[in-house]
């Protein structure tokens, strides 16, 4: 049984869809047959990444599904996100957001048997759900540094219990162990003190958890056309990309992307010895 996905947005993940009538009837259900759900995610992983680095990723993921959940929503962690043509790098964010706009992927997440929740960056079966991932222009492995969720008694989303992030940093020693990215980017002082516990001796750069309410209250205070004089390698990826500032937040973005070539400069672990960061 086959269903046909809805037309590709080009922005959102597939956990919370920017697209409102995709988030008014539910995506997740529209866009994957609950009944070929596994075989699309275990298709798709196993194209764009090595079987054997599949299997071992997943291998660690059966060794640390929770035996008994406390307020994690669903008792898998699950593996990274990896692009054809990796180049090594490694993006980290905090953790799915499982709140109440996410309720059809969480609905959906829960039916899924024990495999496909730990593929589920590959359940879409034409990407990630974000853009420059699908397009392929950008090469970087990508996850969640907590790899459980959690929400309120109002099913709203909540942060990461100090449980999970420990049982986080078990799973990504082995994760790191396996991948051996050269260099680990980390949104968000959450994603920064897993890899620190990890004891990751690659390169490092440290970012701001790019949260939307927290860029729009200082993005606003810098003039755009200021910010590019001084970042000239966003004016040029801008020139050449214009359609990574749609959909809105376009100040934020820039304003982000500022922020992330600003550290990389200054930053004493990353730069010349460190190729592809910045």
């Amino acid at each position: 049984m086959t269903i046909l996905a809805l037309p590709y947005t080009g922005r959102g993940t597939p956990e919370t869809p920017k697209n409102p009538t995709a988030r008014r009837y539910g995506s997740v259900q529209q866009a994957l047959c609950l009944s070929s759900a596994r075989n699309n995610a275990n298709n798709v992983g196993q194209r764009k990444m090595d079987r054997d680095l599949t299997d071992s990723l997943l291998g660690t993921c059966r060794l640390h599904v929770l035996e008994t959940q406390q307020e994690e929503t669903v008792p898998e962690p699950y593996i990274p996100y990896v692009p054809e043509n990796w180049n090594r790098g490694l993006v980290l964010a905090e953790a799915q957001n499982h709140g109440a706009k996410s309720h059809d992927y969480l609905t959906w997440l829960r039916e899924q048997d024990s495999t496909t929740r730990m593929l589920r960056l590959y359940a879409r079966g034409d990407g990630l759900g974000c853009q420059p991932w699908d397009d392929g222009s950008l090469k970087l492995a990508v996850a969640n540094a907590v790899l459980w969720s959690r929400i309120d008694r109002a099913k709203r989303n909540d942060n990461p219990s100090k449980r999970m992030e420990r049982n986080s940093v078990k799973v990504w020693c082995e994760f790191l162990e396996i991948l051996r990215p050269e260099w680990v980017v980390t949104a968000g002082k959450v994603a920064r003190m897993i890899i620190d516990q990890t004891q990751y001796q690659g390169c490092r750069l440290s970012l701001k958890l790019p949260s939307p309410s927290y860029l729009s209250r200082v993005s606003g205070l810098f003039d755009e056309e200021d910010l590019l004089q001084r970042y000239p390698e966003v004016l040029e990826v801008m020139e050449g990309r214009p359609e990574l500032l749609r959909g809105g937040y376009r100040r934020n973005k820039i304003f982000f992307a500022c922020h992330a070539v600003s550290s990389a400069q200054k930053s004493g672990r990353v730069g010349a010895s460190c190729s592809g960061v910045g």
